[in-house]
């Protein structure tokens, strides 16, 4: 294979997160997976209280802790689509009862006031929300997403903020949990800070639904060594910069570069869309050794002929530029052929 682009988790890692693992000798003892100091530097970085934050084994967990303290059986669950395959596993394996809501057509944006609507109209006891979309990477903005919530006073709103971080602290909606009892954000130190392999990460609530959804949480549920990496990458600033300007240089390259149509990213995933010239994007990527994620493999997207990448590695992104560009060009070419034989 050439060039993977079908990973969303950060291909690069902080050097100071890599020297504090060699100098961790503590795998022996138990932590608390609710560390003081782990929860204060959070409580910095996103401007809430520590009373705010609750720590879980990935933004996964938190998404399930979430559906675990709220979800019963015969409960409706929102899930807009597509977006993260699991919203619809932890709604499921709690007995609740997904209600997808499908923007098929390009550029398959989530438009909140038809969510709104069906929201009201099931009697929704929990909405899953993507900021940015997985797989789209298009961001909503803090004031859409407040007004949102406003009008769903009955139902819990979850926005999933795993692809957040490279982008400006005021895109987050962490700081509206105080204002709005009925809204959890979560969080991940799996994409922008490059530890998908420490499965660590954490939600954002008022603090008596943190309170409530602790109960269903382990006292250990994360890892020591998963601790000290998380503080080490919250306090690497060179690190974070790096990471930005490279998620900001490729959103752009893929952008203005791609002879294909894009998602509107703001993220480090985008959807690549086919078009008559290539009508098989996929296979035809992977014929050429480049490895995206099939856009069939998402609710609401299984009859659109799309890819989606992962925005990482600029090198890699320039190889899949240029191979659209060869597959689109060979189908120009080939219909010149066509024409000249006729």
């Amino acid at each position: 294979m050439r060039v993977n682009l079908s990973l969303s988790e950060n291909e690069f890692y902080s050097e100071k997160a890599l020297e504090r693992m060699k100098k961790f000798s503590k795998i022996n003892l138990y932590k608390l997976s609710q560390d003081s100091e782990l929860l204060e530097l959070v409580s910095e970085r996103i401007g809430v209280g520590k009373e705010n934050i609750l720590v879980t084994a990935g933004c996964d967990y938190a998404l399930h802790h979430v559906a675990e303290a709220f979800v019963e059986v015969g409960d409706k669950v929102i899930i807009p689509v597509p977006c993260f395959g699991r919203y619809e596993f932890h709604a499921k394996i709690c007995g609740g009862i997904p209600v997808f809501i499908t923007f098929s057509q390009p550029p398959n944006e989530i438009d909140l006031e038809v969510v709104l609507n069906r929201a009201l109209e099931e009697g929704a006891k929990l909405i899953y929300i993507g900021n940015p979309n997985n797989p789209t990477g298009h961001l909503l903005s803090k004031r859409e997403i407040e007004e949102f919530i406003s009008e769903v006073k009955d139902s819990v709103v979850v926005i999933d903020e795993a692809l957040i971080d490279a982008l400006p602290k005021e895109s987050s909606c962490a700081d509206l949990v105080e204002l709005y009892p009925n809204l959890i954000v979560t969080r991940s130190f799996s994409k922008f800070y490059g530890l998908a392999g420490m499965r660590i990460g954490y939600m954002v609530a008022d603090k008596e639904v943190i309170r409530h959804v602790s109960k269903t949480v382990s006292p250990f549920e994360v890892s020591s060594l998963s601790i000290e990496l998380a503080k080490a990458v919250l306090l690497d600033e060179e690190f974070q910069r790096k990471a930005r300007k490279r998620n900001e240089e490729c959103t752009k390259m893929i952008k203005k570069h791609s002879p294909l149509p894009v998602s509107n990213t703001s993220a480090a995933v985008a959807l690549v869309y086919g078009n008559e010239a290539v009508q098989d994007l996929y296979h035809s990527l992977l014929s050429r050794g480049i490895l995206t994620v099939n856009g069939k493999c998402f609710r609401g997207l299984e009859k659109i002929n799309c890819v989606r990448v992962a925005l990482y590695n600029k090198e890699n992104l320039k190889i899949l530029i240029q191979t659209l560009k060869e597959l689109v060009e060979r189908k120009s070419f080939r219909a010149m052929e066509s024409e000249l034989k006729e």
